[in-house]
Order: structure tokens, then sequence, then C-alpha cells
């Protein structure tokens, strides 16, 4: 029972692809006049969406506010500020995003202070060698390198061990969370796990200095 009816319209558009998403159809823009020469009736809105065309400040966006709320309860609507939920959720992104970084430097100092610590002991039961090592020529670069692949292949199992757990939450949550992080968060796990290393080996170089500003004989006669 469809009829086609010509009608020259001279106010509102018909905008494709646009508005609720739940309706998938057309989003018509238009006042009550467009509606008619459409040969539609008009009817009550559920809801009208403002848009404001520049920033504003604070106080011209609470005088808005209030002059909507006055007319909106004329007609029984209630009035959403969009911009204020904005700000709400960027105020808890920030605080989602400070937390993170708080557990990030956490572990971080933990992880790092427990490969110095731990050089450090073997350094120190390790002094009469160290001695000997001197005395035969041995220089800082050489000792190092007594303690250095130990830190180095802890980093690099941290990193795979990073890796594969992030591997494992997208595919558990969805391919989209890999694709969209991935660019980011894996350079990031890199970075990290070199400055980890970087890190720990600046700590055992101070411990090894330690000893290292000992004479030969005395780190030898060390017990």
């Amino acid at each position: 029972n469809l009829h086609a009816d010509t009608a020259a319209v001279t106010v509102g558009a018909v905008l494709t692809d646009s508005g609720s998403s739940w309706h998938n159809g057309l989003c018509l823009i238009t006042t009550e006049k467009g509606l008619r020469v459409l040969g539609l009736a008009p009817t009550e809105p559920t809801f009208v969406n403002i848009t404001l065309t520049g920033e504003v400040d604070r106080e011209t966006e609470e005088a808005v506010q209030r002059r909507l709320e006055t007319i909106a309860t004329r007609a029984g609507m209630e009035v959403k500020n969009r911009m204020e939920n904005d700000r709400e959720n960027a105020r808890r992104q920030r605080q989602i995003e400070l937390v993170f970084l708080g557990i990030i430097v956490l572990f971080f100092a933990v992880s790092v202070s427990m490969q110095v610590s731990n050089a450090g002991r073997r350094i120190r039961a390790d002094q009469r060698m160290i001695g000997t090592l001197r005395a035969v020529g041995a220089d800082e670069g050489a000792l190092m390198g007594c303690y250095r692949l130990p830190m180095m292949f802890a980093a690099a199992l941290g990193l795979v061990l990073a890796l594969s757990v992030y591997a494992l939450m997208g595919t558990v949550f969805s391919n989209y969370f890999l694709t969209a992080h991935s660019l980011v968060t894996m350079p990031l796990m890199a970075v990290l796990a070199g400055l980890c290393a970087l890190c720990c080996m600046l700590g055992m170089k101070a411990r090894l200095r330690q000893v290292l500003n000992k004479s030969v004989v005395d780190n030898i006669r060390e017990l």
C-alpha cells in the first residue's frame, strides 16, 4: 500500500550512514516545517542532541547547561552533559594509567634490586678469586664479564615471559587486542627489559668497584 509523493524539500536534509547505531537506517535532520514538506507528521522528540561548534570555558558551559535544564524541565526531559562525562572518563583513565605506571615502577625497582643484591653477594663471596684474577692482569671489564651473563639472561627471560603472557591475553580476549596495542606494548616491553638490564649492570659495576678499590693483597687475604 505504498505510493510515491513528489515534494520540493526546502527545509531539512537526509544523511546516509549516520544516526543512532540501533536503527541501521537514515538519520533525518530537519524542522517541523521540513517534516510537513516531506509529508511526515511531526511527533514528540524522544531525545535532542545539542553540539557546540567550538571549545567553551567552564563558566560558559555551566551557563548553557542551566538554560538547557530550564527548557528541558518544561518538556519533562533530562539534560545529560557529555562534556562532563568525557572529562570524568578522562580523569578515570588517567588514574588507571597512574596505577599501572606505579605497578610497573614497583616491579621494575624490585627486579633491579634483587638482581643487584644477588650479584653483590656473589662478588663479596668471590673476593679472593677477584684478587687472584687481578694479580694475573684482569681488568674491570674482564671481571664484569664474569657476572654480566646472568643479568642479561634474566632480562631476556623476563621479556620472553612478558611477551608470552601478552600473546596469551590477546588469544583469550580477541585478536583485536593484539592488533590494536602490539605496536606500542611490545616495543615498550623491550625498552623496559633493556633498561632493567642497564640498571642491573650499573648496580653490579658499583658493587664490583667496592671490591676493586681495595688492593690486590687485601682481596686475596679476604675471608
